[in-house]
């Protein structure tokens, strides 16, 4: 056996080398090395008390974010997954120029002859004083109940937090808030809310950098129903002698309420009591409309006074006197005729009211005519009509005597 093996051993030892050679060849072409990029990967902190604990707070300047590459074979770096690989800074190895170098770490692979390369990037710093302040907790809503429903009342359980961060950060605070968020309710509701920082215009602020003494708010909000209701005033009294109450006006004529639905259900209206017993002149007034109802009733800001406006002027007459030219005819049928009795009679119109309508009205404002509908041929006594403006009253009545008749027609 031993001279087999021993028999041109070199050439063997050539062959096996040559071999071995072209089995790393066909591996290589087959799972060649390979390189792979994964772009913005998160940076975690941690070691943040490093800073706070010497009274400071830290903005990130840059290096949140770091660009990894992989190598290694084509088997293994295809099978990577960005969230294998993780970024982190330790801030108590934080250096003179406020700069800490970031680690990138690889999970979940097998291979230990993965390659990583993030070019040396450095997570950098600015650091400032910690400064703290309390701030008085406002809010804002954000959507809506179901209809006919009002949100009456919310209550913050934590009025004032402390907010802490930055001097820089801390001068663009001009409030500190949260958002209810309203979704069709009809009932009493409870939340805990996140609290947010707004600047003077009204824009939110980011919160890196700054805490709060408590993370959360609970808010508790009280939602009743509403209902709308008739104004309905009521006259006390007449004015005095010789005087004419010549309109009423009162603003709003109808309110919105809100309440228990047990106390709602049993208002129907909101009477108003008006007293012009012995008045001579305008009346102006204003209610509060919350003296008027049960002290369980909401009322909207915008329904919370009733202004009423009495015009009250001196009782006058005034006498016009009519003739036919002032009289028109009315609805008379086809084929008749009309005409007065006695065509030149006068007659006299008293009408009463306010002197400043008295002093407005003329035959023409008066519109006084005759309403011949549904009468044939004959001789009547008709009352006439008019239409005088409101506030003015004809005090006697006015008959016309007058003929209908057939026309003549002629060929």
């Amino acid at each position: 056996m031993k001279p087999i093996i021993t028999h041109n051993l070199g050439v063997k030892l050539v062959s096996l080398i040559v071999a071995f050679f072209c089995w790393l060849i066909i591996i290589s072409i087959s799972d060649p090395t390979v390189t792979r990029r994964f772009d913005g990967i998160p940076v975690e902190i941690f070691n943040e008390n490093a800073i706070s604990s010497a009274e400071q707070v830290y903005e990130v300047v840059a290096g949140d974010k770091v660009n990894v590459t992989v190598k290694d074979k084509r088997s293994v770096v295809e099978n990577i997954q960005k969230s294998q690989l993780t970024a982190k800074a330790d801030l108590g190895q934080l250096s003179k120029v406020n700069a800490v170098a970031i680690d990138v770490y690889l999970t979940d692979v097998e291979a230990n002859s993965v390659s990583l390369d993030w070019n040396n990037a450095v997570l950098q710093v600015a650091l400032e004083e910690k400064i703290t302040k309390n701030f008085k907790v406002d809010y804002k809503i954000d959507g809506e109940l179901t209809s006919s429903y009002i949100l009456n009342d919310v209550i913050i359980e934590t009025p004032i937090v402390e907010v802490s961060c930055g001097v820089s950060k801390m001068g663009r605070i001009h409030s500190v808030g949260l958002v209810i968020p309203l979704n069709k309710q009809k009932k009493n509701f409870e939340k805990e809310l996140p609290l947010v920082l707004y600047e003077a215009d009204g824009n939110e602020i980011d919160l890196n950098g700054v805490t709060f003494n408590t993370d959360k708010v609970l808010i508790k909000a009280s939602v009743l129903p509403t209902k709308t209701i008739q104004v309905e005033h009521k006259l006390v009294g007449t004015p005095k002698e010789g005087y004419y109450l010549v309109s009423t006006d009162i603003q709003p004529d109808t309110i919105q309420i809100a309440g228990p639905e047990a106390v709602l259900k049993n208002i129907e209206s909101l009477p108003v009591e008006i007293i012009v017993d012995g008045k001579s002149k305008e009346i102006k007034k204003t209610i509060e409309v919350a003296e008027l109802l049960d002290p369980q009733i909401v009322i909207d800001e915008e329904y919370r006074t009733i202004s009423y406006h009495c015009i009250i002027e001196k009782y006058g007459e005034r006498t016009i006197v009519l003739t036919k030219e002032d009289i028109p005819i009315r609805n008379l049928e086809v084929g008749l005729e009309c005409t007065f009795r006695r065509p030149d009679q006068k007659y006299t119109a008293v009408i009463s009211g306010s002197e400043s309508l008295l002093k407005q009205i003329d035959t023409a404002g008066m519109e006084c005519y005759l309403d011949l509908g549904d009468l044939d041929v004959g001789t009547y006594s008709l009352l006439l009509r008019h239409n005088l403006p409101k506030g003015l009253k004809l005090k006697n009545n006015i008959k016309v005597q007058i003929d209908l008749k057939r026309s003549i027609v002629t060929e």
